[in-house]
């Protein structure tokens, strides 16, 4: 009885100490990209906006140009959520590559509020789209790396790109991007189930 007792002490102590131990490295892991945020805040600030367009090259992205520099778009649904707001201009990968860049067009968020975009100068609330939740580096690497999924990609034979553009033109900026990332969530879990025989 009184090994496990003594067993079960352990085990809460342990568990304590494992809360602390991700404590720490969220800490760390937001002071990292908190930091990395603030740069890109104080260069947005900098640049002092002004107008913006979009701009898309097969060979280099996607991208918003402002201020004379080229921010770079990672993520299609960013891309295809400013579309409604923005121009979206044809110029040459030359041009393109000879612009400075700037910080990308991420995703923020204040400490209340919807998370948002900054793009020439203003601040884009971006509602309904889902964010990810932290997890530590050691936490992310205890899983082997599969495949990448990339929402944008050629399913079947009419091109995703331009059913998202048609979900964006009928449902508008916000809620097409909610009802897209649905979609792609709900391929990723078919993709990912067991098959059944």
């Amino acid at each position: 009885m009184e090994g496990a007792q003594e067993e079960e002490r352990y085990r809460r102590h342990l568990r304590a100490l494992s809360a602390v131990n991700w404590q720490l490295h969220a800490m760390l892991e937001s002071g990292s990209t908190r930091s990395q945020a603030v740069a890109w805040v104080e260069q947005l600030h900098v640049s002092g906006g002004g107008e913006a367009f979009l701009v898309r090259s097969a060979a280099r992205g996607m991208f918003c140009v402002e201020a004379g520099m080229r921010r770079a778009i990672k993520a299609g649904l960013l891309f295809a959520a400013l579309t409604p707001v923005l121009p979206l201009r044809t110029i040459s990968d030359d041009e393109l590559d000879a612009l400075p860049e700037g910080p990308p067009v991420e995703v923020l968020r204040g400490p209340s509020g919807p998370a948002f975009l900054v793009v020439g100068g203003r601040r884009y609330p971006l509602r309904g789209l889902p964010l990810p939740f932290a997890v530590t580096a050691e936490e992310m690497a205890s899983f082997p790396e599969a495949r990448e999924l990339r929402v944008g990609a050629v399913t079947g034979s009419v091109p995703v790109r331009g059913r998202v553009r048609a979900v964006v033109a009928r449902e508008g900026a916000m809620r097409g991007s909610v009802t897209i990332v649905r979609a792609g969530m709900r391929r990723a879990k078919r993709a990912v189930a067991p098959k059944r025989h």
